[in-house]
């Protein structure tokens, strides 16, 4: 592989990711990958795989260290979406700090130089592009109305309502799930932002799908939902 390239494998079977997020253009607007964590700006990296995830948004112009694993793919000099979500709901989810859904964001990256490296992971710096916030994504995107996402039945739901965010989260034998948030007001749901992840995938899109109470109901049920 060349020094210039980064292409994270999987430690079960060893397989590279295969080309660029897959997004749906009638639905989404972006596609990012979200197995990532964040370095406070100025922190030395560490040494160790327990350490505080960054609180802190990323901020455009500013470059940012992070930690990238499987999977992902990557150039230097090619640009990217990333996931920020601070603090510890990083790693423990939103559905434990649902007050960080608003403060976590889409962060467009460029790559700017290969830290340190091993086979499933890679410490990396990256130049912020553009960061577009959870809160404003439906000040950033036109509102689409379009077909429903297809959601997949899951073992485990965990649902999470907090002020007027709606979340659902699902999970089969914790190796592959999915997840969808969505913005309650009017009478209307806004469908801000989906996920799914599995041994080879994990993936968030964000767009501003307009959709109604009903719709995001049934969505709820497809997922496993009583």
């Amino acid at each position: 592989m060349s020094p210039k390239e980064l292409n994270l494998r999987c430690t079960a079977c060893g397989s590279s990711t295969a080309g660029p997020l897959a997004r749906s253009l009638m639905t989404w607007e972006l596609a990012a990958y979200c197995n990532v964590g964040w370095l406070d700006d100025g922190a030395a990296l560490p040494s160790h795989d327990i350490w505080p995830r960054s609180s802190t948004m990323p901020l455009t112009g500013h470059r940012r260290h992070v930690k990238l694993h499987h999977p992902f793919a990557a150039m230097i000099g090619e640009s990217f979406w990333l996931m920020f979500i601070p603090g510890a709901a990083a790693l423990n989810g939103w559905a434990e700090a649902p007050a960080t859904i608003a403060a976590s964001a889409f962060v467009h990256c460029r790559l700017e130089e290969i830290v340190c490296r091993a086979e499933s992971w890679a410490w990396v710096l990256v130049a912020i592009e553009d960061v577009v916030s959870i809160a404003e994504l439906e000040q950033r995107f036109p509102t689409r109305i379009s077909l429903l996402p297809r959601a997949e039945w899951h073992q485990t739901l965990v649902r999470t309502r907090f002020r007027n965010w709606d979340l659902i989260e699902g999970s089969s034998e914790g190796d592959v799930g999915a997840w969808f948030l969505g913005r309650r007001g009017d009478g209307k749901v806004h469908l801000l932002g989906a996920g799914r992840w599995s041994f080879h995938e994990d993936l968030a899109c964000a767009g501003n799908l307009e959709i109604t109470d009903e719709q995001w109901e049934r969505l709820c049920r497809g997922m496993g939902v009583s």
